[in-house]
């Protein structure tokens, strides 16, 4: 969240956004007909002012599981919950689709993934707030992408009123011409692949809202579901594959998705979640560690492909053991 140290990339965000708003709305925005601006500017604006919000109470927001900040006041029965999930970490029964980050060091509730980008897990607090920012991302970046779009088809197909245009900005007004075209080439250079990864996650995450997955339990059905079928690597799923929903122990998850089967989709639409889960497990399979679940004794009950692939997604499974030592009868 906002706690330090933050996070290289979030703190990136802040930069790269600060200077595209800056830019946009002193350089780009100033160039373009005033009906045009009537139009742009409330969705412009309306747009960055709930970016600024949704990502403020995303980072902001604790996603803890509830049993967590309640075990202090001895608000649950243990004995009573026996069938819940047990973190060996943070010594309480959770929900059923908690998992502990081990960036965060706490169970979060619903666990989604944890974001580099608002330095936060994501979880069942903040899931909306977190879509909402991503989907305010888009509607941003797609207003600089179409000004960028309609200054460059105004400066190649009319140069004397583009001209015209230039001097009649209080900023660029003298400038030549081809510098305000190298400024336009670098706005839309910079925004476009933002933009394309961009719409990937809110597709991919409208897509997992549909099926009623976090981003984890996609993850883990469609390996496992590789795994199954003898695939190599991730890419071998299509979107007709269905799989079967299954945790890293591979047992159903009756509490969460009993019964059912998950729809995925093909690689080339999901590979933004997995490229990460890949280099975090190489680099924990050359360094020898498996997560937090081996410190918390939990590794033993867990399988040595899913301690990887647990530690790979940033989390250590909870749920291997009952508050008791026994394994319990539903995850």
């Amino acid at each position: 969240g906002f706690e330090r140290p933050f996070h290289p990339f979030q703190v990136a965000s802040w930069i790269v956004f600060g200077l595209d708003v800056l830019v946009y709305l002193a350089c780009v925005f100033t160039l373009i007909d005033h009906d045009v601006k009537l139009l742009l500017a409330p969705l412009y604006l309306a747009s960055v002012a709930v970016l600024v919000l949704a990502t403020a109470q995303a980072t902001a927001c604790n996603a803890v599981d509830p049993h967590v900040l309640a075990q202090d006041e001895s608000a649950m029965n243990v004995e009573e919950d026996d069938s819940l999930p047990f973190c060996g970490i943070c010594n309480v029964t959770v929900n059923a689709r908690s998992k502990h980050c081990r960036v965060c060091n706490k169970c979060v509730d619903a666990f989604d993934h944890h974001c580099m980008w608002i330095n936060n897990c994501v979880g069942r607090a903040n899931y909306r707030s977190f879509f909402v920012t991503i989907c305010a991302v888009a509607v941003m970046i797609l207003t600089v992408l179409g000004t960028c779009a309609f200054l460059l088809y105004a400066y190649f197909s009319d140069g004397e009123a583009f001209d015209r245009r230039l001097r009649d900005t209080p900023i660029l007004g003298g400038a030549p011409r081809g510098v305000f075209l190298g400024l336009l080439i670098a706005v839309t250079a910079l925004n476009l692949p933002l933009f394309a990864l961009d719409v990937q996650l809110v597709v991919l995450h409208t897509f997992l809202m549909s099926q009623g997955l976090s981003t984890y339990e996609y993850i883990m059905s469609k390996r496992n579901g590789l795994e199954r079928r003898g695939e190599a690597d991730d890419g071998g799923g299509s979107a007709g594959d269905r799989y079967r929903s299954e945790d890293s122990s591979g047992k159903t998850r009756g509490r969460a998705h009993a019964g059912r089967t998950v729809r995925t989709l093909p690689h080339w639409m999901d590979w933004i979640v997995f490229c990460k889960c890949g280099r975090r497990r190489a680099q924990f399979a050359k360094d020898g560690k498996d997560g937090l679940g081996e410190r918390s004794g939990l590794a033993k009950a867990v399988g040595a492909g899913s301690k990887v692939a647990a530690a790979s997604l940033g989390h250590s499974r909870c749920g291997t053991e009952t508050p008791n030592g026994t394994t319990p009868s539903k995850i």
